[in-house]
C-alpha cells in the first residue's frame, strides 16, 4: 500500500485506535504502533510499544509499502479488538 492509500484508509482514526497512538516515525512512548525508516540499515520497521518501554519490531523490510501494509493490519487488529471489548462491556452492563 502506498503512503497516500495508507493515509486515506486511516484518516478516520485521527492518529489513535483504541488506547494506541499511531505514528509514522519512531517513538519511545508507551502504547504506540507505527513504522519508520532507519537510515543506517536502509530498512523500514513496523513496531509496537507496550507499557514500561517494552518495544518490539514486528516487521523489518526494505519496502515502505510492506511496512505500511503491516502497520495497517496492526491498526485493524486493534480496532477489531476494541470493538469486541466495547460490545462485551455493553453486554455486561445490560446484564447488571
Amino acid at each position: 500500500m502506498t503512503r497516500t492509500e495508507f493515509n486515506e484508509k486511516t484518516e478516520h482514526y485521527h492518529g489513535r485506535v483504541g488506547g494506541w497512538d499511531i505514528r509514522d516515525y519512531f517513538s519511545q512512548a508507551d502504547f504506540v504502533i507505527g513504522c519508520y525508516y532507519e537510515k543506517d540499515t536502509k530498512m523500514w520497521k513496523t513496531y509496537i510499544n507496550y507499557e514500561r518501554g517494552r518495544h518490539r519490531v514486528r516487521l523489518e523490510t526494505a519496502s515502505e509499502e510492506d511496512a505500511l501494509d503491516k502497520l495497517y493490519s496492526m491498526i485493524e487488529f486493534e480496532n477489531e479488538l476494541m470493538s469486541r471489548l466495547k460490545k462485551l462491556d455493553a453486554r455486561r452492563k445490560k446484564e447488571e
